[in-house]
């Protein structure tokens, strides 16, 4: 069991979800996803759990910290391995109606999961995205179960030998990765990264880093660029919650060398994890 993962649904260890199920019908919930120290940590959980809330309240669902936790602690329990381990929790609602119209009792079921982790990235590719994102109006800024844009963007990943793509809205600006927030630095040593206004996702990491940044006499600038502004920039780094701080190695056919804004990032910020 150390190595397989595992997926509880409401306390109970699953090996799927009913086919009626309105997180499978209609990516009727939220989720976080979530690193999972050797201790059995859940890494940044205070601002996980706040976003999983904002994103509840949004939906409609009911939000029960005290269940939450519980659940979490059953799962990873479960879980035999005391390795680095990654831990997606969501918040589904429950019951099986038919068609777009949910119960108003909103009560929700809980599903975790349990799995593997490996942060080995030595070598990071970032290529420019094919799929503009849309404004996202009421959803803004929260992790639902639709993804479907960022699915769609992380299937040219593999065809193009990249680990990550910079995905800009329909305006034609920089927004954030497939599964990370994007920072760089430009020819005057400022760090940027995008706004997130319109659309895209303001990681857990992405918040405390800019915090902290401040606090440590980093200035960063929130930016709407296009990609023209990775062409010249000397250093490049993304962030989630379980790649961290990550040094981009290769942008399309250059080839980055300056790591040294990003391991400033680096320090300040496992201080700052480990303060969670």
């Amino acid at each position: 069991m150390a190595s397989q993962p595992i997926a509880v649904l409401n306390r109970e260890l699953i090996e799927s979800v009913p086919i009626t199920h309105r997180g499978l019908h209609y990516g009727d919930g939220v989720f976080e996803t979530i690193a999972v120290d050797t201790s059995n940590a859940c890494l940044l959980w205070e601002e996980h759990l706040a976003r999983l809330e904002r994103g509840a309240r949004v939906l409609g669902l009911a939000f029960e910290r005290d269940r939450i936790e519980s659940d979490v602690q059953f799962a990873l329990s479960c879980s035999a391995s005391r390795q680095q381990r990654v831990l997606k929790l969501s918040l589904l609602r429950a019951g099986q109606q038919r068609g777009y119209t949910p119960g108003l009792n909103g009560q929700s079921d809980v599903l975790v999961s349990v799995s593997p982790w490996s942060t080995s990235q030595d070598d990071f590719r970032l290529v420019d995205g094919d799929v503009a994102l849309s404004p996202q109006g009421v959803l803004q800024g929260l992790k639902t179960h639709n993804s479907l844009e960022y699915v769609i963007a992380a299937r040219a990943l593999v065809e193009k030998g990249a680990q990550e793509a910079v995905l800009c809205d329909d305006q034609g600006y920089m927004v954030e990765g497939t599964r990370s927030n994007l920072f760089w630095v430009n020819s005057t040593g400022t760090l940027s990264t995008s706004k997130l206004d319109r659309c895209g996702v303001p990681g857990v990491v992405r918040e405390v880093l800019l915090k902290r940044a401040m606090e440590d006499g980093l200035p960063i600038k929130l930016s709407r660029a296009t990609p023209d502004a990775l062409a010249q920039s000397p250093e490049i780094f993304v962030t989630n919650s379980l790649l961290g701080v990550q040094s981009v190695t290769h942008y399309k056919e250059r080839t980055l060398k300056q790591f040294n804004v990003a391991a400033r990032v680096r320090d300040f910020m496992a201080g700052a994890i480990l303060a969670h």
